[in-house]
């Protein structure tokens, strides 16, 4: 269904993403909406953006 990269390279690391690092097939996966405990519409876009001491376990 999907892996999760625990060693991104470098050109991983400097391409435009979350820090999640989770690569799933397409077809093995079904979206689903999520909300929050206060019932708001999960997003992507609303998670805190990760700094770079967050990152940097993935820098060495």
């Amino acid at each position: 269904m999907g892996y999760h990269v625990t060693q991104p390279c470098a050109s991983c690391l400097e391409a435009c993403h979350n820090g999640h690092f989770w690569m799933l097939h397409s077809d093995a996966t079904k979206a689903q909406e999520l909300f929050t405990t206060d019932g708001m519409l999960m997003r992507w876009g609303g998670l805190t953006k990760q700094s770079e001491e967050d990152l940097a376990c993935f820098q060495q």
